[in-house]
């Protein structure tokens, strides 16, 4: 726990992890203006996602906060991301790469899957 600052519940945290793969499954053009309205560069755009999924997925999973198929959606957008960092820093000089390129609708659409996952009923006694 941060001292001044209650611990956030799972239920707040996944509203927070939420808000962060919409804005990766949104479009190049929305994630362009929230970049700039942000000062948030495009590679951060990814890195607080890669961030918080590992410290947060337990908490999630004990609160019964996502069920078994929301963390493996999240699991997989994560190591995408890990992949084009590793291997593709290009895709994260400009904004037309990530307007134009296969790899960010890969993003998308790894994003988009996630969501779909994690708004899908969980079992509260698993």
């Amino acid at each position: 726990m941060t001292l001044g600052r209650p611990e956030q519940s799972p239920s707040q945290l996944l509203d927070q992890l939420v808000e962060t793969v919409e804005l990766l499954a949104a479009t190049a053009e929305e994630q362009r203006v929230w970049s700039v309205d942000h000062k948030v560069p495009i590679d951060e755009l990814m890195q607080g996602f890669t961030d918080i999924v590992p410290m947060w997925i337990n908490r999630l999973r004990e609160g019964h906060a996502i069920n078994d198929e929301g963390e493996l959606a999240l699991l997989r957008l994560r190591v995408q991301f890990d992949a084009y960092m590793t291997h593709r820093p290009d895709l994260f000089q400009n904004w037309q790469v990530v307007a134009d390129s296969s790899e960010w609708g890969r993003v998308r659409d790894l994003a988009q899957q996630a969501l779909r996952a994690l708004e899908e009923p969980h079992d509260d006694n698993t």
